[in-house]
């Protein structure tokens, strides 16, 4: 089993990732880094052509990394929650993880040239991404986390937290 990190752009879930690697000492991989990798395409091409070309190079690429891998720590693009089938492949193949960061600060922390859903209209874009993803990751999600402490703290404390509810990662 996998252990997956969804939640919005912007809320920490590729940091998080990296330092839960050195606290568990599992590989971290980044989905759109290997969406990237395997289609030969940066994102922004992929976008260009379409978002549903996007979405579904991401979903070719998450049933790859889950039948393929195992006992690997996955930080999702923001938007994985969008298709039905992305989420029934890592709910199947992972513990789900929501890293749940408050909009505002996620506003302050954006860098939205490198986001291509959020390069128009910015901050209201955002806006509607978060109203319109929150409810996805919280019904998908196996377990939620607020993203209110450094990242050391939140790898420690997710350790932790497998560890207590015993879960078999």
């Amino acid at each position: 089993m996998n252990l997956v990190l969804i939640g919005m752009p912007g809320c920490g879930k590729t940091t998080l990732a990296k330092e839960l690697q050195r606290e568990m000492g599992w590989e971290m991989m980044d989905t759109d880094e290997m969406v990237v990798r395997w289609t030969g395409r940066r994102i922004a091409d992929l976008f260009s052509i379409s978002e549903e070309r996007f979405r579904q190079e991401e979903t070719k690429t998450l049933k790859r990394i889950m039948s393929l891998y195992d006992k690997k720590i996955i930080a999702t693009g923001g938007g994985v929650v969008e298709r039905r089938k992305n989420r029934e492949i890592l709910h199947k193949g992972g513990f789900v993880v929501f890293i749940h960061r408050e909009l505002d600060e996620i506003k302050s922390l954006i860098n939205y040239s490198r986001r291509p859903l959020l390069k128009e209209g910015r901050e209201q874009a955002l806006e509607e991404l978060y109203q319109r993803r929150l409810p996805l990751y919280r019904d998908f999600c196996h377990m939620e986390v607020a993203m209110d402490r450094t990242i050391f703290q939140m790898a420690r404390y997710l350790k932790e937290e497998l560890k207590r509810k015993e879960i078999g990662l």
